[in-house]
């Protein structure tokens, strides 16, 4: 039995919803356990609101050799039943821990990231467990502070658009997204653009369907919300794609020169549509309104 348990996570908001099935099978295993987290500041907030976070430590990407110092000084205090690194390969060694986990990378094996991160808990689990998916939860509070946010958007369905991606090379263009949403007039109550500063696709042919631009005017537990309730989402290879996967909610992720079989988001409701030749320049609107329509058709 492990009652303190430390998973020290990754950076980036796509990859560290990647690793909430390591959470999610520590958490079946062992319900009444708490598992601190050692992760970046901007991304650790998508862990708020699970039932088994305990404390949430923040360690800096480029952090100096005294900041680690003093970050593992304060990690010593508590002495942990189990340690699961699936970033460093350092902390723990330096921790008070019981037993010390470490992710397997298979060289030369082509393996989705989640599975990696589940090979670090693998002698944890029988032959016939399945690796849970992406999940992530909406704490009371961030729903209250989203409130008046939310509360000014139309009731019904809603489209979340995230036209951004950490480089150009996964960036559908903002043109062709504008398109696609002109094709969808109607279908939605209301569209959420979001993303970064930056990443607004400017005005709208004439558009009977509201739409509501929150790109770099949310912070992370806003988007969560504004996710949580949306009927459907379609984005780049971005960590909100990963977001709205993990909330259940429908997705569809294009993909260029990325690699699904690696990064695509995990979901029973996740769906990825890539690029002839790998290229988003040669994907139409056209082409992508045709993959949304059995998802339209559905409803949510």
């Amino acid at each position: 039995m492990f009652d303190r348990i430390l998973v020290v996570t990754l950076s980036n908001i796509g990859d560290a919803a990647m690793t909430t099935p390591v959470f999610e099978t520590l958490h079946q295993l062992y319900p009444n356990s708490v598992i601190d987290i050692v992760g970046d500041e901007r991304s650790s907030g998508i862990f708020l609101g699970a039932p088994y976070l305990g404390v949430t430590y923040h360690r800096r990407k480029k952090a100096s050799l005294w900041e680690n110092m003093r970050l593992v000084g304060r990690l010593r205090r508590q002495k942990y039943d189990l340690i699961v690194d699936l970033r460093t390969n350092l902390i723990p060694i330096l921790l008070r821990g019981k037993r010390r986990f470490y992710k397997r990378s298979r060289s030369g094996v082509s393996q989705h990231s989640v599975e990696e991160h589940m090979s670090a808990i693998l002698s944890l689990l029988n032959k016939e467990f399945k690796t849970p998916p992406c999940k992530i939860y909406i704490d009371k509070e961030e729903a209250r502070k989203a409130r008046a946010a939310v509360s000014t958007i139309p009731q019904g369905r809603w489209l979340a658009v995230a036209p951004g991606a950490n480089w150009p090379g996964k960036k559908w263009a903002a043109a062709r997204y504008r398109e696609l949403i002109f094709k969808l007039d109607g279908q939605f109550d209301a569209v959420l653009l979001l993303g970064i500063e930056g990443d607004s696709l400017e005005e709208i042919e004439t558009s009977m369907t509201p739409i509501f631009d929150f790109t770099g005017k949310t912070n992370l537990s806003l988007v969560k919300v504004l996710l949580s309730k949306s009927s459907f989402f379609i984005g780049n290879d971005s960590g909100l794609g990963h977001l709205a996967a993990s909330l259940s909610v429908p997705t569809l992720t294009l993909f260029g020169s990325g690699n699904p079989d690696r990064y695509r988001p995990i979901s029973m409701t996740s769906s990825v549509l890539v690029a002839p030749e790998n290229d988003l320049g040669k994907l139409t609107p056209d082409f992508v309104f045709e993959a949304m329509l059995p998802h339209l058709k559905k409803g949510r």
